[in-house]
């Protein structure tokens, strides 16, 4: 990890200083008029769409062509190298100097302030009184470098058995506890763009005077509206879209850069993956999220697929209890008054999955054990997976992104008598990323797990890689790539499957499986497919709540 991290910011230098020894860092917010400081980016249809079927909603799913800025459009060099050393000196006065200066004070190390109890390793130290924890300080950080690097501290605020308790706990503020922007931008972008219609000045009568959550796209407000009750105002950070833009071509450059180094032995690519698509499919992934039209049709979609009592596909999930219809809570959304910039949906009250120390439920404030509690979400939580499951392998459609601020628990009237009148159940929120998974692939995924786990079959798996679109077929069809990659497979298999004496079955440590997969992308021509990326972030994420609770 620390080699990566050296290489990474070495190759972050090279990019800063590749033209000039002494380079004026230019603020984004400051390049809003310059033409240069937008990357050009084109939207086109994308083969085999199964998106939202309603007339009055575009069925083209659109996805991000990139224009290539190897060598000729230099006049976007401004814009990578601004962003470059805006995220070196970041990092630098951010992350370097103050745990450098943590290490040398030795403020990790028993001290005569410690209060009884508290944890005082590393990350959990104050390099001065009333200051922020090494851990905060890193969440801090993320959160200056903008959009594109919290999605990876959300990603890994879920898996405290990966980076520890201290990290994860500090990188969960960035779910929905980032700094807010001005409320006084927010009325304005909502006077703006939703204009003077009766329900609009309502919203903005009743909006709160601060945000209840505030993420690195956009924060939300709490409304009233006649006809819906509470209802929910999310509006996007000013700024966002150019900081993501700048990202986007920052990072396939060093992409390009990655894949061209060659082997110094055969002469080949060193890195035989293709980085600058994986680069692609990841920003535009990113790109989707800033686009709250296309959310909100996800969201709408979403709901006619697993809302309960009435989504058409909802007999695939798992119930929530005996007694009980099956199908998940999902946000109403306000078409007449979402636009680019703003979605309003009706408001859910609910409680966060992984907050286990509130002792108390909804409705009627009777205090629970704190245990109990800690099981009813982790109910919950096996059902977000078993969800997720479903939504990969049988409808193809599925929320990529269910975060510990995306998932909660809410209570719901109870359709059973066993259940006392009051049910939870599980909520979906924030449907920026909406990933289809083709039958082909929903098909080869069925045979590769039945393949690896009940018969062991390592030839098979292998030859399925072709047809889940994660390995061209001309590789499967080469005998020698093909010896190859099955040995190295199997190595792979020896590590996340591990079998008891009392199963059959053996269980799938799913951190070692990305750990191994990742091993072997450097190998093998490897592609990286959207519903790839996406389940691979969504199940992990869910494996990290899990060992959290």
């Amino acid at each position: 990890r620390h080699c990566a991290l050296n290489n990474i910011l070495a190759l972050l230098i090279l990019l800063s200083y590749q033209t000039s020894s002494a380079l004026q860092i230019i603020p984004l917010e400051k390049k809003k008029n310059n033409p240069r400081t937008h990357v050009d980016l084109h939207l086109a249809p994308a083969a085999n769409s199964n998106n939202f079927c309603d007339d009055d909603i575009d069925k083209e799913k659109p996805f991000l062509l990139y224009k290539d800025y190897s060598d000729a459009s230099r006049q976007e060099w401004p814009l990578i190298k601004s962003r470059a050393s805006n995220i070196l000196s970041i990092f630098y006065t951010d992350v370097v100097v103050p745990l450098s200066q943590s290490v040398m004070d030795g403020s990790h190390m028993m001290s005569a302030d410690t209060e009884p109890g508290e944890s005082n390793n590393f990350w959990t130290a104050r390099r001065y009184s009333g200051g922020v924890t090494n851990a905060e300080q890193l969440a801090l950080a993320l959160e200056s470098l903008g959009p594109t690097f919290v999605k990876f501290g959300q990603a890994l605020s879920s898996r405290s058995d990966i980076v520890g308790t201290e990290i994860a706990d500090a990188l969960s503020n960035l779910q929905d506890n980032m700094k807010p922007f001005e409320t006084t931008d927010a009325r304005n972008i909502i006077e703006e763009e939703l204009g003077s219609c009766v329900q609009a000045k309502a919203l903005l009568s009743t909006l709160s005077s601060e945000p209840v959550a505030a993420a690195s796209v956009g924060q939300v407000y709490k409304a009233y509206l006649e006809g819906y009750g509470p209802v929910a105002v999310k509006v996007k950070r000013p700024g966002v879209q150019q900081i993501v833009e700048a990202d986007a071509q920052l990072l396939r450059k060093i992409a390009h850069f990655l894949e061209a180094i060659p082997n110094p032995i055969s002469g080949r690519k060193m890195i035989q993956t293709e980085l600058v698509n994986g680069v692609n499919e990841f920003m535009t992934r990113l790109f989707e999220e800033l686009d709250y039209e296309r959310e909100m049709k996800n969201a709408i979609r979403f709901s006619s697929l697993y809302a309960v009592d009435k989504g058409s596909s909802r007999h695939s999930l798992p119930k929530p209890s005996a007694g009980e219809s099956p199908g998940i809570i999902v946000p109403e959304m306000i078409p007449n008054l979402c636009s680019k910039n703003i979605l309003t949906m009706t408001w859910l009250d609910g409680e966060k999955l992984v907050n286990t120390g509130n002792a108390s439920f909804y409705s009627d404030n009777i205090a629970v054990n704190a245990t109990a509690v800690s099981e009813e979400n982790l109910a919950l939580l096996v059902q977000g997976i078993q969800c997720t499951l479903s939504q990969i392998l049988e409808t193809g459609v599925m929320h990529a992104d269910p975060h510990g601020g995306n998932l909660l628990k809410v209570p719901s009237v109870s359709q059973s008598s066993m259940n006392g009148g009051v049910v939870k159940r599980l909520a979906y929120l924030d449907f920026g990323i909406l990933a289809d998974v083709p039958e082909q692939v929903r098909d080869g995924l069925v045979c590769a797990v039945s393949q690896l786990v009940f018969a062991r079959d390592i030839d098979a798996v292998a030859a399925l890689f072709g047809e889940l679109r994660l390995i061209p077929q001309t590789e499967i069809d080469d005998p020698v790539k093909f010896i190859a990659f099955k040995t190295a497979l199997e190595q792979v298999a020896d590590t996340v499957l591990e079998f008891d004496k009392m199963s059959t079955v053996p269980s799938l440590k799913f951190d070692r499986l990305l750990e191994g997969l990742a091993g072997l992308v450097p190998m093998f021509q490897f592609q990286l497919p959207p519903y790839f990326l996406n389940n691979a972030r969504a199940l992990g994420t869910l494996e990290g709540m899990a060992f959290f609770i």
